[in-house]
């Protein structure tokens, strides 16, 4: 019989995307407030620029820290690796962009510009760290999905041998699973167009609003397939 896919490789290509993409919180603010000595040049054009410097290089790590998550996802999509690729190589170009721009800015208030486009033109911590996982969510749930139907179908096949077609426990758990990953399908169906389709932009509510319910749907298709993990579990225990 074929050996059953554990559930713990889903959420082990998931566990980021489902509650863990939540970057610093100044990543969904403002610039910074207001710094003594804001004019041109001076200690305070210094200070400014060195927590720009701080702010866009946590941006650079994060960045590279995704692209290094995208290489290492082997249930993407040919099309959604690509698609992810390219926004982080992208979004890399532009922040290492803007630290250069922002290092040789000569006013606070040019500084501080850089840092609205730095923060709404991208969004790296609010929406493309979430894009990112749950993308490798999705495709990952996906893949659990097809394996799951293939171990539905060796299972529903061993259970008509049996005397009577096999236990109304049997029947019952064969039938709860196929639900469950039914469930899962229609869950999942859209949901990576869905998420690469959110752009970044000023009303970062907006753009956690758009976020929230696809990573609810992604917790959800994971109980569902882990239920369907478990049923399987059950008939092949009783058919032992």
């Amino acid at each position: 019989m074929k050996q059953l896919p554990r559930i713990s490789a889903l959420a082990a290509g998931s566990a980021l995307a489902l509650g863990l993409v939540a970057g610093p919180a100044m990543a969904a603010g403002a610039t910074p407030g207001a710094t003594a000595g804001a004019g041109k040049g001076g200690a305070g054009l210094s200070s400014v620029q060195a927590l720009a410097a701080t702010r866009v290089n946590g941006r650079i790590a994060e960045i590279k820290a995704l692209q290094m998550a995208v290489s290492a996802a082997t249930n993407l999509t040919s099309a959604d690796k690509t698609s992810l690729s390219n926004l982080l190589s992208t979004d890399l170009t532009a922040m290492n962009g803007l630290s250069t721009k922002m290092a040789a800015q000569t006013t606070v208030a040019a500084v501080r510009a850089d840092e609205v486009t730095m923060v709404d033109d991208y969004r790296i911590y609010l929406l493309v760290a979430p894009k990112t996982h749950l993308t490798i969510a999705f495709d990952t749930e996906a893949s659990v999905i097809t394996k799951l139907q293939g171990v539905y179908s060796v299972l529903s096949a061993n259970v008509a041998k049996q005397t009577g077609g096999g236990t109304s426990a049997e029947k019952s758990e064969l039938a709860d699973m196929q639900t469950q990953i039914g469930n899962a399908q229609s869950a999942l169906n859209g949901q990576v167009s869905a998420v690469l389709a959110i752009q970044p932009g000023a009303n970062a509510a907006a753009i956690s609003g758009q976020v929230k319910p696809l990573r609810t749907t992604a917790q959800g298709i994971r109980k569902d397939l882990g239920q369907a993990d478990s049923d399987a579990k059950q008939v092949r225990t009783a058919l032992k």
